[in-house]
């Protein structure tokens, strides 16, 4: 049985390449070096300084409300971070670089459109001369191309466990890189993909905790207080943020409603037909996944928005399941072997951005009797509503 998401949902074989889906060496990176405390602690200040400089950049520091469109916004926001892991300053910064990424992700989805209608044989034609995806990563090749090779110059006068190697993501595949992956291109469409799903499940997740937590105002005082309270006392670190419970389950929470995908552990039988252990047979070629709907024990709560949740199981001595922690009846990150990778990077990040928003700003939506906008699907894909506006403005003072 092998993973069938990215080849079905994406046409990653025939829009990209095939041996991001036949030598998936960036799940190795992945594994061993955003699932390690020490990496991911070593690389928190970068995030937290990102986080900052983003937020900052992109807001007036004024007193007065400003309606933005919420997602577009912290879709932008959260592009600058996840590029500050994935290729460092000063390109996490470039304007230009960050759009064209976005734009190849927009590429890549009318691209998997456009080849729904031809045969097999003809998809590699149609994606080369039908779909804008070849220049999207030729455009990004252009600006990786420069720090590619200055990151080889450094590497050869570098020991290989020395502390002065960049401690991110273009690092860590120029060390793992073998053969015809070595080549500009290559390192290319692996950026690449790692940041369609870093980017954009991020930003899902932010902004429907946002909308929810504009829709619950009876949250912001309690979280609030608990980033206050441990922030003062310890500073922005790794260790602070994710003694944060209250921030924890509310995350978690929004993420069990509204989930990126309606459906995850696609599969597809490879070789002979599949058993399950009730007897259930599947035969070679089907495709199946499972259906992710709201789970808990009592069917009647099943989808009612409770942000500390899963503090209140943990005061009452019950098993406490974490953000990231995977399970039957919580599969936002996959399960089993093919669990997500990044997922506690993506931790990391998320409880970064949410903390330093919540300390430093104040939402609403512009009616603030307003419900929460209706989630938009597209196939198994959730989305936050894309075209809601929020009220932010900048409290004072902050930390």
């Amino acid at each position: 049985m092998i993973d069938y998401g990215c080849e079905k949902e994406l046409g990653v074989r025939w829009l990209l390449a095939p041996s991001l889906l036949e030598n998936p060496y960036h799940v190795h990176i992945l594994r061993g070096q955003l699932s390690n405390s020490k990496t991911l602690g070593a690389v928190f200040n970068e995030v937290y300084d990102e986080v900052k400089l983003a937020f900052d950049d992109t807001f007036t520091n004024t007193d007065d409300w400003m309606s933005i469109p919420a997602y577009a916004t912290f879709l932008q926001i959260i592009s600058r971070t996840t590029a500050r892991l994935l290729v460092g300053e000063p390109l996490c910064h470039n304007p230009k670089f960050l759009g064209n990424v976005l734009g190849c992700v927009v590429h890549v989805i009318h691209g998997k459109q456009t080849l729904g209608v031809f045969p097999s044989f003809l998809k590699p034609l149609a994606a080369k001369y039908l779909t804008n995806v070849p220049q999207s990563i030729e455009a990004t090749s252009k600006f990786l191309q420069p720090i590619i090779h200055e990151r080889r110059e450094q590497l050869a006068t570098f020991e290989d466990d020395t502390a002065d190697k960049p401690l991110d993501f273009l690092s860590w595949l120029l060390d793992e890189a073998k053969g015809e992956e070595q080549t500009l291109r290559a390192l290319t469409l692996r950026l690449l993909f790692v940041s369609f799903a870093s980017i954009h499940s991020t930003s899902m997740t932010f902004t429907h905790a946002i909308y929810n937590l504009v829709v619950c105002p009876e949250y912001k005082l309690p979280l609030r207080e608990e980033i206050k309270s441990i922030i003062e006392k310890e500073g922005w670190s790794r260790e602070s943020i994710n003694k944060m419970a209250k921030l924890d389950s509310f995350l978690k929470e929004s993420l069990r409603l509204n989930k990126t995908h309606t459906a995850s552990l696609h599969r597809k039988i490879r070789a002979f037909e599949f058993v399950f252990s009730d007897g259930t047979r599947v035969p070679r070629g089907t495709a199946i996944s499972a259906v992710e709907l709201p789970v808990h024990p009592d069917p009647s709560i099943a989808k009612q928005f409770n942000g500390f949740r899963y503090v209140n199981e943990k005061e009452k001595g019950q098993h406490t399941n974490h953000f990231v922690s995977t399970g039957l009846d919580y599969l936002a990150f996959g399960h089993g072997k093919r669990v997500c990778p990044g997922r506690f990077s993506a931790n990391d990040s998320l409880k970064t951005l949410l903390a330093y928003f919540i300390l430093n700003y104040d939402v609403r939506f512009k009616d603030e009797s307003a419900s929460r906008p209706p989630n938009v699907y597209n196939g198994v894909g959730c989305l936050p509503n894309p075209v809601a506006e929020v009220m932010i403005r900048r409290r004072k003072p902050s930390i």
